[in-house]
């Protein structure tokens, strides 16, 4: 447990109002464990204080006065985006992955791979080529099969600005691979950004070469995601979904069960379950098929 009062905050913020909290986290992370410490600098996101596991904010001393009851810790930053990202560098770590890397029986690693000393989990049968990378924070399960190139757990793009400079932010959570996955060439899985959300691949779930899956991912069981495919942070992928080659989302979309997105497919908002995408255009999985039977 945090006390606001108790952090050294180095000169970026100023407790108004003291508070306890258990974890960081965003304002739309309603799947938190316990009481989060968020930010708050854009009233774009006025919709996401009423999550309830919002117990402390860093915010203007302008939005001070605009927080809802439940939010019991203030802290006044003029920058509370950069505010909150380097305090997490400093108080956001656990010792979680402070283990002896494991692996299982008939695991096949290649000499030229690297894996961290340090906790990462590999299941049974694996198989991971030369030149892969596996850093901390990865847990793998069994029959999961990863080619050449590939790195899993990288830290992702998280940055902050300051008086015109830019600042990447650490990362502590981590990624989580179930078992019978296969992850082609040159593809990255990046950790999650925070120490209780992993990155998390089902059980499953195909991805091709040269993909890209950043921080706080999950993607569901026995999905397809072909080559090339960037998902960016913060999205969760159904069921049963196949992403065809290049496909790219923006952050922060729900797409669902039994969900087509085609060739040149770039989803900026979420997709409810059994539709087909194409391009930017949405359809009813019977309706896209009717299209189709009338062109041909």
């Amino acid at each position: 447990m945090y006390k606001l009062s108790e952090m050294e905050w180095n000169g970026l913020g100023k407790v108004y109002r003291d508070g306890e909290f258990e974890y960081f986290g965003l304002l739309n992370y309603t799947n938190a464990p316990g009481y989060i410490l968020s930010f708050y600098g854009n009233t774009a996101f006025k919709g996401h204080l009423n999550n309830e596991k919002i117990k402390c904010v860093i915010c203007t001393e302008e939005l001070a006065h605009t927080l809802p009851a439940h939010i019991e810790g203030i802290v006044i930053s003029e920058n509370p985006l950069f505010c909150f990202w380097q305090m997490h560098n400093l108080y956001g770590k656990s010792e979680k992955y402070q283990f002896k890397t494991e692996i299982g029986s008939g695991a096949k690693i290649s000499d030229k791979a690297y894996i961290s000393p340090n906790g990462v989990v590999i299941g049974k049968n694996a198989v991971i080529e030369e030149f892969v990378s596996i850093k901390e924070g990865t847990r793998i399960g069994d029959n999961v099969i990863v080619r050449s190139g590939s790195v899993l757990g990288q830290d992702c793009f998280i940055v902050s600005r300051n008086e015109g400079e830019i600042y990447l932010s650490s990362l502590y959570g981590g990624v989580k691979i179930g078992s019978n996955v296969y992850i082609g060439s040159n593809s990255v899985i990046t950790r999650g950004t925070i120490e209780w959300f992993d990155t998390y691949i089902d059980n499953g779930v195909k991805i091709d070469a040269n993909c890209c899956i950043s921080h706080n991912v999950f993607v569901g069981k026995n999905s397809m995601i072909c080559d090339g495919v960037l998902i960016s942070g913060d999205c969760h992928i159904g069921e049963e979904v196949w992403m065809s080659p290049g496909v790219r989302t923006t952050n922060s979309i729900t797409v669902g069960d039994n969900v087509n997105l085609m060739l040149g497919t770039i989803a900026r908002k979420d997709i409810e379950d059994n539709m087909v995408a194409v391009g930017e255009q949405i359809y009813r999985r019977d309706i896209y098929n009717a299209i189709r039977r009338m062109k041909k």
